[in-house]
């Protein structure tokens, strides 16, 4: 019940017209900052709202790089990154799961839409590992399952196939971030 309140005081703050300044700075916020719960709300309104396949995948795929981000951020500034680290693992499933569904139907799109989506996504994943080795020099023994999660993501998708059921790093913490999208993208 709460989560259905922050989104409709989100939309109602967002159409009232105040809404763009805080949502520009929601979305700048990292982890630990007071807006960044309005930021995780903000992105499932989002995720509400759009219906196309590879718009969804796109909007996913921008959120990872905004988690890869924040990790990169705060890697130097707090001891318990772990709550980025698992965001970083439950955004990516959500990413692969989409790219999964997009895949199971690839007459579905023309042009090239989902290869180009794959290859993004590609570009992502090696731009994330050297991230996540830079966290993995810190010490943290979780950004290690969540790299090699990562590594093995970008095999799958050498193979030609992104999507998929599970990033192989389900040891990484807990998947369930609290901040469900609501159309069974999670």
């Amino acid at each position: 019940m709460k989560k259905v309140l922050t989104v409709l005081l989100i939309l109602i703050v967002v159409l009232g017209g105040g809404g763009t300044i805080l949502a520009t700075q929601a979305d700048a916020s990292e982890p630990g900052d007071v807006l960044y719960a309005v930021d995780l709300a903000i992105e499932d309104v989002q995720r509400l709202l759009t219906f196309d396949d590879i718009n969804l995948i796109e909007l996913e795929s921008n959120i990872l790089e905004e988690r890869v981000v924040e990790l990169n951020n705060v890697v130097d500034t707090t001891d318990n990154i772990e709550e980025v680290l698992t965001a970083v693992t439950v955004q990516q499933d959500r990413v692969k799961d989409c790219l999964g569904n997009a895949e199971s139907n690839p007459e579905k799109y023309q042009d090239g839409e989902l290869e180009r989506v794959q290859n993004q996504y590609q570009q992502q994943l090696e731009q994330h590992i050297q991230v996540m080795e830079k966290v993995e020099n810190k010490g943290e023994d979780t950004a290690l399952q969540v790299k090699q999660g990562l590594q093995e993501n970008l095999d799958l998708c050498d193979t030609g196939v992104c999507g998929g059921s599970g990033s192989g790093n389900e040891d990484a913490g807990n998947t369930d971030s609290g901040s469900g999208s609501g159309n069974g993208n999670n």
